[in-house]
């Protein structure tokens, strides 16, 4: 049976004595269904206490029983408990697969999160509280695409506590992410391959160039300062790490830092077939991805390896500087690509947005090489292997500069319409050409009597001659002649017909005898009309009974 009781304690006076005390909460202790003792803080007051106790031991009771699993059990203690536990728990299982920066950050933000929102056990995690945040937050002037960094954070944690079975559903299930695309506050361009070309260049050159420019005196802005030779080839490899850092993140998509911890070892560029692999604990989504390396930037790193002293499987490739981006906009400047302009408090600064006010930096050479290898024509999932996205949606979308692609040259693969006349020969294949010869004298002529059946138009020939001349010409003339009808709306008729087919009169694609059979277009032929027509049609196959219902022996 579970007891309360109280914890005694000793506590020294400052007269030097000890004094023993008891607690101001009361305890429950129990057994639980394994047998092991168990104790938990109850409150100051005895009776609730009490209540605790009893509740403990249902529990126990239930569990014996086989009413309620331990699961059950270890799920409600869960919830109860200090988030702040829970939060701890979350960072070793992060450390285990995440990079250190990526941990450090995803716990400072969540610890934002929880503080901000008030919640202080699992069950206090609510939408309405982190939605209102994130609204005010977002009024405070922060971008969107900060505060679905705020979001995922805290949404990643709850899908791992769902996960571990530490809450029994996901109550951000309708939280939704902001809308990035409406405020984006850095938005990236792609460099062209002629500014590339420039950045490689005053890359190379400007450490060398700098160092020899006379700042001061007479000589201002000249390229004659003296160096020491061993300090200009030190400068000169300065410059040539540069270049090479900018083209081998162009050309293997890599990123800043990745590019940091790739080692020798990564790189396998002596045989025929060149491939850099990124370690798993290197790459971002925590995957290793081999990558392949072209013949000529192989070629480059091998010469490089060649001027490193004695560079080991296990060296880095390059010394990435820190401040990479404070070096890229001084490349860009020296390229011509930035300006250096003196703002309106005299201060100057690099300007590197265009009129559409896109920027560079360095992850923009990933935008380079996306937007590059669409505009040579590479398969859209060839371009999100090579960049490794997940989605491809992000490849096209936000990795791809359409400014830059060939659209124009794009619509000249269509066929040119304009160029192609109609010929004549496919016209006549069709039965729609205007040439009354081809209707071999089926309608119009003279001699021709129409014989009216009920609603069905007979043309009997009256002499077995071919038409005169005169009156053939007249026919095809009348053929020829489209009726120019005026509709009721007043606009001229876009269906303009021969006064033949004006008359009602269709030609049948064939001729028994010498006689022609034609049709009006309105009912079919009556009964009495059949007889007729088969009459007409000795040797051949009789007529069907065009326009009769055939009933079935049931029906009356």
């Amino acid at each position: 049976m579970a007891r309360v009781f109280k914890h005694s304690y000793t506590m020294k006076l400052p007269d030097g004595t000890r004094e023993s005390r008891k607690t101001k909460k009361w305890y429950v202790e129990w057994t639980d269904a394994q047998g092991v003792v168990r104790r938990k803080a109850g409150f100051t007051d005895k009776r609730a206490t009490e209540a605790l106790a009893q509740e403990m031991q249902k529990q126990v009771d239930r569990e014996k029983a086989g009413i309620v699993d331990r699961d059950s059990l270890d799920l409600s203690e869960s919830m109860s408990a200090p988030i702040n536990a829970h939060i701890d728990a979350y960072v070793v299982h992060l450390e285990s697969h995440a990079s250190p920066r990526h941990v450090s950050e995803t716990s400072r933000r969540l610890r934002v999160v929880i503080e901000a929102c008030g919640f202080r056990r699992l069950n206090d995690i609510k939408s309405e509280p982190l939605s209102r945040w994130c609204a005010c937050r977002h009024n405070e002037g922060l971008s969107p695409r900060t505060c679905n960094t705020y979001l995922s954070s805290i949404r990643a944690f709850v899908r791992w506590c769902l996960a571990d079975r530490r809450i029994l559903r996901d109550p951000l299930v309708t939280i939704r992410k902001f809308d990035e695309s409406a405020n984006t506050r850095r938005n990236r361009r792609a460099l062209t391959a002629d500014e590339l070309s420039r950045l490689f260049k005053a890359a190379a050159e400007r450490p060398l160039r700098e160092a020899m420019l006379i700042r001061r005196g007479p000589r201002k802005g000249q390229l004659v300062a003296k160096l020491n030779p061993d300090r200009a080839q030190e400068l000169h490899r300065l410059g040539q790490e540069r270049r090479l850092i900018y083209l081998t993140l162009v050309l293997t998509v890599l990123r800043k830092g990745e590019l940091e911890q790739i080692t020798w070892g990564d790189f396998e560029i002596d045989g025929k077939q060149h491939w850099l692999t990124v370690r798993a604990n290197v790459s971002k989504n925590r995957k290793e991805e081999p990558l392949p390396i072209r013949a000529d930037l192989a070629k480059e790193l091998r010469n490089w390896r060649s001027g490193c002293d004695n560079a080991r499987d296990s060296d880095r490739v390059f010394t990435v500087p820190k401040g990479l981006v404070r070096i890229l906009d001084q490349d860009l400047v020296a390229a011509g690509i930035a300006k250096l302009v003196v703002g309106d408090d005299g201060v100057q600064y690099i300007d590197k947005t265009d009129d559409r006010g896109r920027t560079i930096d360095v992850h923009c050479l990933r935008h380079t090489t996306a937007t590059l290898l669409m505009e040579g024509g590479a398969s859209p999932r060839i371009v999100q292997r090579l960049m490794r996205h997940s989605d491809i949606r992000l490849t096209m979308d936000r990795y791809t500069d359409v400014h830059l692609l060939d659209t124009s040259g794009a619509l000249e693969v269509l066929p040119h319409f304009a160029e192609r006349e109609t010929s004549a020969e496919p016209a006549r294949a069709t039965g729609t050409y205007d040439d009354p010869a081809a209707l071999g004298g089926l309608l119009g002529g003279k001699g021709r009597t129409t014989v009216h059946f009920g609603a069905t138009a007979f043309n009997s020939t009256e002499d077995e001659g071919e038409v005169s001349g005169e009156d053939k010409s007249a026919s095809e003339q009348d053929l020829a002649t489209p009726c120019n009808a005026v509709q009721e709306s007043g606009r001229r008729d876009s269906n303009a017909q021969h006064s033949a087919w004006k008359a009602d009169a269709l030609p049948l694609s064939y001729a028994r005898e010498t006689r022609t059979l034609v049709y009006r277009r309105r009912k079919g032929p009556q009964a009495s009309d059949i007889d007729r027509l088969a009459s007409m049609t000795r040797g051949h196959r009789p007529i069907p009974a065009l326009g009769t219902i055939r009933r079935s022996p049931d029906r009356p």
